[in-house]
This record gives structure tokens, sequence and C-alpha cells, in this order.
């Protein structure tokens, strides 16, 4: 296929908001076809021209290294961004407790971030289901959906101020591998960057970080609180990635 074909289609913006910890808003932009990173790159672009038209005084950054700012997307990546000197991505996949078992696979956390997922994707194929979360000691249900990889991820990145600093600038987050094909609020997907920028953001701007990192429980429900209008929690079993 010729890198110069394209498609309409879309994908998440998440925002930062003066009434809630993020919002997110699909937009429909042009997605340029192509492996190459640079071909990826003119997505995101054009995702991000979309943005701008609609609210032109956002300032949106892509995370991912599809990103025009090739280098900070690198380093934000899950699979590179690290907490405790282990990947994101690593112990997110790690701390995954399945259906059928009490512990997680902390095994994970020394390997490759491509075994650990593919471990995952074996689990799924075997009908194993995800139960909760467990790290170092401390135990997430996976309700609200995403809240155990923001946690990861925003703790992770406050261990990297210079990072940290270079998205402040920032109010609108995207990352166009993440294909949000089942809706958040119907169990969508655990894992998202973008999100978990957004949401750090904000506890930043609100001056409320601290608190989150060393208690996720006490703003829980500040965060996620459009999730919690419309759904119970749920100790719900998903096979989600």
């Amino acid at each position: 296929m010729s890198s110069s074909t394209t498609i309409i289609t879309q994908r998440l913006a998440f925002m930062t908001n003066d009434s809630a910890y993020y919002i997110e808003e699909p937009i429909a932009f042009t997605w340029h076809m192509g492996m190459s990173w640079q071909v990826r790159q003119r997505s995101s672009q054009s995702l991000r021209e979309e943005i701008l038209n609609k609210y032109p005084s956002r300032k949106a950054i892509e995370i991912s290294t599809a990103s025009d700012n090739y280098e900070l997307g690198k380093q934000l990546s899950a699979l590179n961004l690290t907490f405790d000197g282990i990947p994101v991505e690593n112990i997110f996949q790690g701390s995954k407790i399945y259906s059928g078992e009490n512990e997680p696979h902390v095994e994970l956390f020394s390997q490759s971030a491509k075994d650990a997922k593919r471990f995952s994707k074996e689990m799924q194929a075997l009908k194993h289901t995800v139960t909760g979360f467990k790290y170092n000691g401390k135990t997430f249900d996976t309700f609200p959906y995403s809240s155990f990889y923001d946690w990861i991820y925003i703790n992770a990145l406050h261990q990297h101020p210079e990072l940290a600093r270079n998205i402040l600038d920032y109010d609108t987050f995207t990352d166009i591998h993440f294909n949000q094909k089942v809706a958040y609020s119907n169990k969508g997907p655990f894992n998202c960057q973008a999100r978990a920028l957004a949401i750090y953001v904000s506890l930043v701007k609100r001056k409320t970080l601290e608190e989150y990192l060393q208690d996720p429980e006490r703003l829980r429900h500040a965060i996620y609180k459009e999730l919690y209008k419309t759904h119970e929690p749920e100790h719900t079993q998903l096979s989600l990635m």
C-alpha cells in the first residue's frame, strides 16, 4: 500500500479542564498509511491540526514516536519511561492478577516489554481474565478501568522531573497508537499514556500531585467522577490488554 494513501479516522484527545481532571473527545483526522515513523508523524500532525482548528487556544502534543517532538515522545512511551528502574509497560503487565490466581507475575518485570505483552495475550487466549493488580504490596481493583495504569505512569513521570517539566506547558495529549475501539465508559482499555499525562498536568496545576502519589484512593472519585456518575464500581473480570 502506498504511503500516500490516506483515510479519515479518529482518535481520542485527552484534555485538562477546569471542572475535571481530564476530558476525552474523539477527533477525526487524516491517517496516512505507512509503517515508517515519518509517515506516522504526518498522521499525528494531522490530528493536532484538527484539534487546533476546533480549539485554537489548546496546546497539543502527541505522546509517542509519531510525535513531531520525536525524542520527547520516545522518552514518554510506556516502553521506555521507568518507575523504580522498571519500564511502565512491564509493571503494568507484570502486576496483573488473573482469574484462578492470587499473585501477579513479577517475573515479567525483568523481561522485555514485548515478551511481557506476549504473555498477557497468551493468558487472554487461555480465557484468563484480569481480576485486579498488585504492585509492591498495594492492590488495585479493575474499576476505574485505567486507575492502576495512570497511578504507575504518574509515579514514573514524577521520578523524571526534567521530562515532567517538558509537558507542563501542554494541556492536550494524544497517542495515535491508542485505537480505542471499545468506549472507555463500557470497559474500554486500561492503558493510555496520553490520558495519564492529562491527569498528571491537572494534578500539578491543582497542587494535589503529592496527595495522589501517596494515596490514590483519596482522589480517585474526583479524577474519574464522570465514570462514577454512569457506572457503579464493579469487580469485573476484564480481558482487555
